[in-house]
């Protein structure tokens, strides 16, 4: 058998009868390269800190509440001395960074970004505790050792072939013990720590797979794998037993909260196949996404991302004129924005984004000096995934018959033979998608 990668979500290593559950759980599954995130919670009250430019007495406040919790996992674990030396200096750098904040009374995204890497260094630190808690050789390893990136801070890029390179010399696949890393954080080829932004663990963990040239990755977290769609919408969605690579992905980057959008990219390149599923219940099984599957239903599942707006760019001058399309998406290029749609007329542009987005002043600015603005907020994008879509004579026709009455603002259909899509007011998403699964799934 080959190596198999297991990471663990925050949820997974929240507490120390989390940390042991998955002690025995990779155990017993034989993955023997372990990634982790920090414990659940924990990177939202780094970010605080960061946040607290000027606050020193609340910042030690926060800190005193981070190091009680980590302690008590450590006490909880019964773990030895030299894991509570690492986790007390461990503290004291993090403390003296903060304080380094104080002073300043500024935190730039490279120095964000050494904040954030201890809620990572910090549940490694016990999760090996664990291991070694049954009977099981663990080794720590850290990840900026390996994991190299570019320096954008805050969202850096993996540089491939030095990860590689890193992964191929080191314990990771020499190693007959467990070894035990972190995701999310990484460091440039001068050595500077950066992280892959948020939710980025699963990221990790697939380079990681990719480069040890694992036989297969497992993701941890606190549901039994991807569903038809959301349960708390619909009380109909039901588990999947496996899907392909192309619709997972295509599922993550439009809402689904289950895998990170970048997750599937290495598996995709390497064919390796990934199982996602719970670490709490691992007994009810998961979902494997694989290059190949058993069957290609036309709707597998339905998405939704909250949280949109649609942002229409309107002028004379895009009529009958060539280049107009190239400017405007040379803005987003320049704040390295992505965007979900993109619907045309004669003389207007809309695109759909992420509500965050728009505190960006200079994005909005920067558009406007190529025609009129028009932000409609409050939108929900749902999405259908599946297969054949493009090529499914009468299929748009039955989803908008299902969805009879619903004030459709856009609709996104045959750029993809896997997705169709479609703006809606929010208060309107669950409707849809209760409608949709029924027509198409449930029925």
């Amino acid at each position: 058998m080959g190596r198999i990668v297991a990471k663990f979500g925050g949820s997974s290593v929240k507490d120390a009868l989390a940390m042991s559950n998955c002690a025995r759980l990779a155990v017993k599954r034989n993955a023997r390269i372990i990634v982790s995130s920090a414990t659940q919670g924990t990177t939202d009250e780094l970010v605080a800190l960061c946040d607290l430019e000027g606050s020193w007495k609340l910042a030690q406040e926060r800190l005193k509440v981070l190091e009680a919790r980590h302690l008590s996992i450590w006490e909880d674990l019964k773990a030895s001395d030299t894991c509570l030396e690492k986790l007390n200096e461990l503290f004291s750098r993090l403390r003296s960074l903060c304080h380094g904040i104080y002073l300043l009374n500024d935190c730039s995204p490279k120095f964000r970004d050494r904040i954030l890497c201890f809620g990572e260094l910090l549940s490694t630190t016990l999760l090996v505790e664990a291991f070694r808690a049954q009977g099981v050789e663990a080794e720590f390893l850290d990840a900026r050792t390996f994991l190299k990136t570019s320096d954008k801070f805050g969202a850096a890029q993996p540089i491939l072939e030095e990860i590689a390179s890193h992964v191929q010399g080191s314990v990771l696949v020499s190693s007959e013990n467990f070894i035990i890393t972190q995701g999310f954080i990484g460091s440039t080829l001068s050595g500077s720590t950066t992280t892959l932004g948020r939710g980025g663990s699963d990221y990790s963990a697939a380079l990681i797979a990719e480069a040890a040239r694992a036989e297969h990755l497992e993701i941890w977290t606190d549901v039994a794998g991807v569903a038809t769609t959301d349960p708390r919408l619909c009380p109909d969605a039901r588990p999947i037993s496996e899907i392909s690579f192309r619709e997972a992905s295509e599922l993550a980057a439009f809402g689904a909260k289950v895998l990170h959008p970048t997750t599937v990219w290495p598996s995709i390149r390497k064919g390796f196949p990934v199982f996602v599923g719970s670490s709490q219940h691992p007994e009810e099984g998961g979902t494997w996404i694989r290059s190949e599957v058993a069957e290609y239903p036309i709707i597998r599942a339905i998405s939704v991302k909250k949280s949109q707006v649609f942002l229409t760019i309107s002028t004379p001058e895009m009529s009958q004129t060539y280049g107009f399309l190239a400017k405007v998406f040379d803005v987003f290029r320049d704040h390295e924005l992505s965007i979900d749609t993109v619907t045309t007329s004669e003389i207007s542009i809309g695109v759909t984004l992420d509500e965050v987005e728009l505190a960006n002043d200079k994005l909005l600015q920067d558009l406007a000096s190529l025609g009129k603005i028009e932000v409609e907020r409050g939108l929900s994008l749902v999405s259908l995934v599946g297969n054949r879509i493009r090529h499914t004579p009468g299929l748009l026709e039955s989803i908008l018959r299902a969805i009879n009455g619903v004030n459709l603002r856009s609709i996104c259909a045959g750029a993809s033979k896997h997705q169709v899509c479609f703006l809606v007011e929010s208060e309107e998403a669950g409707r849809c998608v209760e409608q949709l699964h029924r027509s198409f799934i449930s029925s």
